[in-house]
């Protein structure tokens, strides 16, 4: 694993049967062109699923989502960015 790639945290099954999905954050396969973000706290950072492996770009924001949903296998975790 590349050391820019962040390494995901499981969350449990019974923590995720309380997850809101509001709290849900951005996913994407390629991290979309960030163009000019000075001012702006928003970023795309590679995450591997600590359940399957799976590389995937989430978004971070100022509005800081509390899980990530993977685009593989489904099951959520969280990162720290």
């Amino acid at each position: 694993m590349s050391d820019d790639v962040k390494q995901g945290i499981k969350i449990s099954e019974a923590d995720a049967a309380k997850l809101d999905p509001a709290d849900q954050g951005e996913v994407s396969k390629d991290a979309p062109d960030q163009g000019d973000v000075t001012g702006q706290a928003m970023y795309w950072y590679p995450v591997s699923c600590p359940w399957c492996g799976y590389i995937q770009n989430c978004l971070v924001s100022g509005t800081h989502r509390r899980y990530y949903n993977c685009m593989n296998c489904g099951r959520p975790f969280n990162f720290h960015g």
